[in-house]
C-alpha cells in the first residue's frame, strides 16, 4: 500500500463520468454526446500519413532527436498567420509550443499560483481548467455569466472584493455553454482587467470551429500586456499530436519555459514538424470541412431537440464550438440515478454540475457534444435522451 501521498494527490477525486464512460465505451449501441473530442472519422489520417513519411525522409534521424524548449521553428512560423488572424500580433520569439493546451495551462499555473491564491473563472466554466487551479491549491471563485460569457460588472465586483492572482476565460465558443463574446463584451472585460492589473489566461481552443461568422478578435488583442493566450491543434487538427501554443508577457514566458524543462523538456519535434507542414498546406481546407460537418450536426441536434417536444427545457444554438448547453425547468436535477438511467437507455451526456465551482448551482443543466456524435444517430440519441428526461420529470423509476 502506498503511503505518504502529497496534498496535491489528495485533492484528486475519481470521476463518476469517467466510470460511466469506461463501463459503456465498448457498447456499440450507446450513442454518446459526452466526450468533448473530434469525430475520429474527420481526423486527417491519409494526409498526415503522407506528411509523416515525407517529414521522416526530409529530416532523417534528426527529427527523432531532442529539440528546443521554445518549439520547432518551422511550426512557430506556421502558427504566426493563425495567431495574427485572431488579432494576436506577435513575433516568432514570443510564441511557445506546448504539449497540448493543458501543458501550457499547467506551466502557467506552476509559474504564478501559490496555495491560497484567488482565481476567478466564468460560472459555469471548463471543468478541467477549474480543476487545474484547485490542484494547485487555489481558491477558485465563479463569476456570473450570461449568453456571452463572463459579465464585466460582476468581474469588477469580484476584483474589488479581494486580491486576485488570475482570471481564466474561454471567450470564444466556451466549453461547456458555447457562449461567444461579442467584440464589445471583450473590450468591456479588457477594460476591467486593465483597471485592476490582473493577469488573464485566455483559452482559445475552439476558435476555428465557427458556423455562422468568424469570431471577434481574441481578448488578447485588447489587453496583450496582461494576457496569456493559449491555442490548441487538438480540436482543429488531431488530439494525438498533443500540440498547443501560447504567448504571454516576456518575463512570464521565460519562467514558463524554465518550468517546461522540468515538466517534459520539450514537445515532440516529430509531431511539430508534421504539424508545420499540415498547417502550411492543408489547414484551411481541413478546417473548412470541419465547419461544414460540425455545423450540420449542430443543426441536426437542435432540430432533434425541437422534435422531441422538450417544451420545458431550453437551449441556445451556439455560433460555433462543439457543445450545446441544455437547461432544465425549475426543480429538475441531474443526479447519479438519471445518469445511470440514460446510460442504460443507450445515451451519454455530461451533467452541468461538473462545470460549476459549486456543483449545486448546475444540477438542472447538461452538456451535449454534438461534434463527436455519429450524424446518422443524432436524432435517435436525442429521442433516447428526451425519453429519459421526461421520465425523470414524471418521477418514473
Amino acid at each position: 500500500m502506498v503511503t505518504g501521498l502529497s496534498e496535491l494527490a489528495g485533492r484528486l477525486r475519481e470521476s463518476l463520468i469517467q466510470q460511466l464512460f469506461t463501463e459503456f465505451r465498448e457498447d456499440p449501441d450507446v450513442i454518446s454526446f459526452a466526450a468533448g473530442a473530434p469525430d475520429e472519422r474527420l481526423l486527417p489520417v491519409e494526409v498526415l500519413d503522407a506528411i509523416i513519411a515525407e517529414t521522416a525522409a526530409g529530416y532523417g534521424r534528426r527529427i527523432l532527436q531532442y529539440g528546443p524548449v521554445q518549439g520547432f521553428a518551422p511550426l512557430i512560423e506556421a502558427l504566426l498567420p493563425v495567431l495574427h488572424r485572431r488579432g494576436v500580433k506577435v513575433g516568432a520569439d514570443e510564441v511557445h509550443v506546448t504539449t497540448g493546451a493543458t501543458g501550457a495551462l499547467f506551466a502557467v499555473c506552476a509559474a504564478v499560483l501559490d496555495p491560497g491564491d484567488r482565481v476567478l473563472v466564468s460560472d459555469p466554466s471548463y471543468g478541467a481548467g477549474t480543476g487545474f487551479f484547485s490542484v494547485f491549491g487555489a481558491d477558485v471563485v465563479g463569476v456570473p455569466s450570461d449568453r456571452e460569457g463572463m459579465l464585466p460588472d460582476a468581474l469588477d465586483r469580484e476584483l474589488r472584493r479581494a486580491p486576485t492572482k488570475l482570471i481564466y476565460l474561454m471567450p470564444t465558443y466556451q466549453n461547456p455553454t458555447g457562449a461567444n463574446m461579442s467584440s464589445q463584451r471583450r473590450a468591456d472585460l479588457a477594460g476591467v482587467v486593465a483597471r485592476h492589473g490582473t493577469l488573464v489566461v485566455e483559452d482559445d481552443a475552439y476558435c476555428e470551429l465557427w458556423y455562422r461568422a468568424e469570431p471577434a478578435a481574441a481578448l488578447y488583442a485588447h489587453v496583450p500586456e496582461q494576457t496569456v493566450y493559449i491555442g490548441s491543434l487538438s480540436k482543429s487538427v488531431a488530439p494525438a499530436l498533443r500540440l498547443g501554443y501560447a504567448t504571454m508577457p516576456a518575463e512570464l514566458l521565460g519562467k514558463v519555459m524554465q518550468i517546461k524543462q522540468f515538466l517534459d523538456m520539450q514537445t515532440s519535434v516529430l509531431t511539430q514538424a508534421v504539424a508545420a507542414r499540415f498547417l502550411a498546406r492543408h489547414f484551411a481546407e481541413h478546417t473548412d470541412r470541419l465547419r461544414r460537418e460540425y455545423g450540420r450536426r449542430l443543426a441536426a441536434t437542435c432540430s432533434a431537440l425541437h422534435a422531441a417536444g422538450l417544451d420545458d427545457f431550453s437551449w441556445d444554438q451556439p455560433d460555433g464550438g462543439m457543445f450545446l448547453w441544455l437547461r432544465g425547468p425549475r426543480g429538475f436535477r441531474v443526479d447519479r440515478d438519471l445518469l445511470r438511467s440514460a446510460a442504460a437507455a443507450g445515451v451519454l451526456f455530461v451533467p452541468g454540475s461538473q462545470f460549476h465551482v459549486d456543483p449545486e448551482a448546475g444540477l438542472g443543466t447538461l452538456r451535449l457534444c454534438f461534434a463527436s456524435c455519429d450524424p446518422d444517430r443524432i436524432a435517435e440519441g436525442i429521442a433516447r435522451l428526451a425519453s429519459v428526461l421526461r421520465a425523470a420529470r414524471r418521477g418514473d423509476p
